[in-house]
């Protein structure tokens, strides 16, 4: 087992797995290598396809949520028609093929036993933070303790960033979507589909796949 150190986190290597904890904190993520390298390979494919920035994209994460930590095995891609341009903005159709993706993904026999935990997104143009659009969305579909968001930065000539936010592991939502805002961003099909709301996510902690430096 090899380990990498940096300021943000420890992140051991082992066999196709890496096993990342944050400072002071007991649980963990725990995530294929395999997988993010899949997802370094589809976040510079959109960095490439157009020149100052390229096309941000975004993903959503398959795993389990248990006491010691998060573990992430899969992710799907999310449909973006990049109506704003090129910054993954979703859509109201955007978001209304994402609750379908979501209500769906446990009919797929690839993703059996696995739950969504999450998404990842690209940042080409703006630091690695969640914007507040992002914070309410993610509040509104990934409510439970333990869940995370991925934030994915490529960069010209040197390894891809990734940056952690998990969830607070003793909170979770449990108001109505428009006492977090939500009802500002999603489109009114979805609003009236059921009540979640907002809650407060760990410290973020930057790091780079294991080996890619």
């Amino acid at each position: 087992m090899t380990e990498e150190k940096n300021i943000a986190g420890r992140t051991e290597r082992i066999a196709e797995r890496a096993v990342w904890t944050a400072p002071g904190a007991i649980a963990t993520v725990t995530y294929s290598l395999p997988l993010f390298h899949e997802i370094d390979f589809a976040v510079n494919e959109g960095y490439r396809k157009i020149s100052h920035g390229g096309v941000e994209v975004g993903g959503l994460l398959f795993g389990s949520v248990e006491k010691d930590g998060t573990r992430i095995d899969a992710f799907r891609p999310i449909a973006c028609d990049h109506a704003s341009g090129p910054s993954f903005v979703l859509s109201d159709g955007d978001l209304e093929r994402l609750v379908v993706q979501l209500d769906g993904a446990a009919s797929d026999p690839d993703l059996t036993s696995l739950k969504p935990i999450g998404w990842f997104l690209s940042r080409t143009r703006s630091p690695l933070q969640l914007m507040e659009r992002e914070m309410v969305l993610f509040d509104y579909f990934f409510p439970e303790p333990g869940t995370l968001t991925v934030m994915v930065k490529p960069e010209r000539f040197q390894p891809t960033r990734f940056t952690f936010l998990v969830r607070d592991r003793r909170r979770s939502s449990a108001c109505h979507p428009a006492a977090s805002g939500a009802g500002n961003f999603l489109p009114r099909s979805i609003r009236a589909r059921d009540s979640r709301a907002g809650c407060e996510l760990g410290p973020a902690r930057t790091g780079r796949i294991p080996g890619s430096a």
